[in-house]
């Protein structure tokens, strides 16, 4: 046995510590993993995430999301902080959020107007081909809070130094103003970029000299928004392809550079807010003019011009920009949206107590079935404020459903069943006539539109959008730049660069996305109403069961059975 014990070949026995001191040394912790370690691509998505997240439809409006006009547009404190510390915890970081921070510099100051030109004025860094979105102060070289005269002394030479410069800007907005450089630096022969996408404001009561700048900055243009800028001739002629004389002398264009092609959205926003009433007046003069100067002259000399329809210089202007549109949509092969938004009417003042507004259905019984005697809905069912075809039924989400159910509850409780408006007509009756006469008017250049463009698979979509409640603000201007610049969004986000290329200039977000009012008022109807604040004698802490009246911001739904 002992012999057996023994190992052979003379070796001597192993020692059971030294298992156990192996065992002991694979068990210790490994070498520490630094998180510059990881990949550069994995390390750049993490700087990604440190951006604000800007959900696409979040400048959408009304929002998707809200049973309310009251719409805050809520900002970041700031888009780069978070990712500016983390920039400076080494150089690896430092080096890899470069791209980041410098993608979409958002401008408020011109101190930092001034500090962004100091930085790529010597073209040494690659920091001016990082821009890919930019967004200037909408004052157009009015001193902020923090800035100097220094800063606004600079500002005309730093506008240059940024556009001689950065020649891969994507998406851009900026602000005019009569006494501002804004535009005039922009729409400079020297501009380098092209940008696809462009919100365009006007803080003047005149609109832009266009006629007096170069419009080829404008000429790889897809998404072209408008602020407070009824477009001129000048304007409207380069979008649709055609031959430009501007009074500058360094650009005529001679239509060969243009977005006619490549253009697929407009957006016309605070147009003066009767710029559809009696446009079908207005084509019908339009077509007998244009008739009447084909005539000979012999002829015209005894042939009386046809009479322009009344109305403010500022309606006819907007009407005459959106009939050329029109009569011009065939050079538009690629648009796929117009929208319109008129600017904001004040709300109605809320019924008196004595002229309790008939809210009973105020959209009518969603479920009745059609009269075949009568050959339409047994109720409510069509617009008050439109001439939708009676049979058409309303689509309810549940929420509204509940919501009618609870009005006709308190209806009931009251003992009122009157469906009609009673003696608060004479409040509503002239907002119910002026969303007909838009509607009216939209139509007409629907109809236009499609007879001037031709057969093509898809026609364009023409679309009235409600008024922003800040009539496009700082605040909401800031927001809009968030939501188009694609920086911002899970679009840019969850996808590689071709890809989130290809998905932000397809995708409709922000402002895009904004909704018809009048599809509004069939489908969500209770946004153009407001709860009571409680009756003489009564309680306003509670409003439920109070009822609800209407401002008259949108167009609202038929109160009662059409006649």
């Amino acid at each position: 046995m002992a012999d057996a014990a023994q190992p052979s070949g003379g070796q001597r026995p192993v020692s059971p510590i030294r298992p156990i001191t192996r065992l002991l040394e694979e068990a210790q912790p490994a070498a520490r993993v630094s998180l510059t370690d990881l990949p550069n691509e994995v390390l750049s998505l993490i700087l990604d995430y440190l951006l604000p997240t800007v959900s696409p439809t979040s400048s959408t409006y009304p929002n998707p999301a809200l049973d309310t006009l009251d719409n805050a547009f809520t900002l970041p404190s700031s888009t780069v902080s978070h990712l500016y510390h983390a920039s400076l915890a080494c150089s690896t970081l430092h080096g890899l959020a470069q791209h980041s921070l410098w993608r979409a510099p958002l401008l408020t100051s011109l101190r930092a107007i001034r500090l962004l030109a100091a930085a790529i004025q010597d073209g040494s860094t690659e920091r001016a081909g990082t821009i890919r979105a930019l967004h200037l102060p909408a004052a157009d070289g009015v001193l902020e809070a923090n800035d100097t005269l220094a800063d606004q002394s600079a500002y005309q030479t730093s506008l240059r130094t940024i556009f001689d410069h950065a020649d891969r800007i994507d998406c851009i907005s900026l602000g005019h103003r009569p006494a501002g450089r804004a535009f005039y630096e922009f729409l400079h022969p020297h501009t380098a970029a092209r940008p696809r996408t462009a919100i365009l404001g006007n803080l003047s009561f005149s609109t832009p000299p266009f006629s007096q700048l170069d419009l080829a900055p404008l000429s790889c243009v897809r998404r072209l928004h408008l602020v407070n800028i009824v477009p001129p001739p000048a304007l409207i002629s380069f979008l649709c392809g055609q031959q430009v004389d501007t009074d500058s002398a360094a650009s005529k264009l001679d239509g060969t550079a243009n977005p006619s092609r490549s253009l697929t959205h407009i957006r016309l926003s605070l147009l003066p807010p009767d710029s559809l009433l009696s446009f079908p007046a207005f084509i019908e003069w339009r077509r007998a003019s244009d008739a009447y100067d084909r005539l000979p002259t012999r002829v015209r000399l005894h042939t009386p011009a046809p009479r322009a329809p009344q109305g403010p210089a500022r309606r006819f202007a907007a009407q005459e920009a959106l009939y050329t549109l029109a009569t011009h949509s065939h050079l538009l092969p690629n648009l796929r949206a117009l929208l319109l938004e008129l600017v904001a009417l004040h709300p109605l003042s809320p019924p008196e107590d004595d002229e309790e507004e008939r809210f009973n259905g105020f959209i009518g019984a969603a479920n009745a079935q059609p009269n075949a005697a009568e050959g339409h809905l047994n109720g409510a069912g069509v617009l008050a404020t439109t001439n939708y075809p009676a049979d058409v039924p309303v689509a309810l989400s549940e929420d509204e459903q509940r919501f009618l159910d609870a009005e006709r509850e308190r209806l009931d409780e009251d003992g009122n069943n009157d469906n009609g408006d009673g003696g608060d007509s004479l409040r509503t009756a002239p907002r119910d006539q002026y969303w007909t006469q838009i509607q009216a008017g939209k139509r007409a250049l629907v109809h236009l539109w499609n007879d001037e463009q031709g057969p093509r698979d898809t026609a364009t979509d023409i679309r009235i959008v409600a008024a922003r409640p800040g009539g496009h603000d700082k605040y909401e201007g800031i927001h809009e730049f968030l939501c188009q610049s694609g920086c911002f969004t899970s679009v840019v986000r969850d996808a590689s660069p071709e890809t989130a290329a290809a998905g932000t200039a397809t995708a409709d977000v922000g402002s895009w996305a904004d909704p018809d009012v009048f599809e509004l008022a069939r489908t969500r109807p209770a946004l153009a109403y407001r709860p009571r604040e409680g009756r003489r004698g009564e309680g306003a802490g509670d409003w439920r069961g109070q009822g609800s009246w209407w401002t008259g911001e949108l167009p609202r739904v038929r109160s009662k059975r059409p006649r």
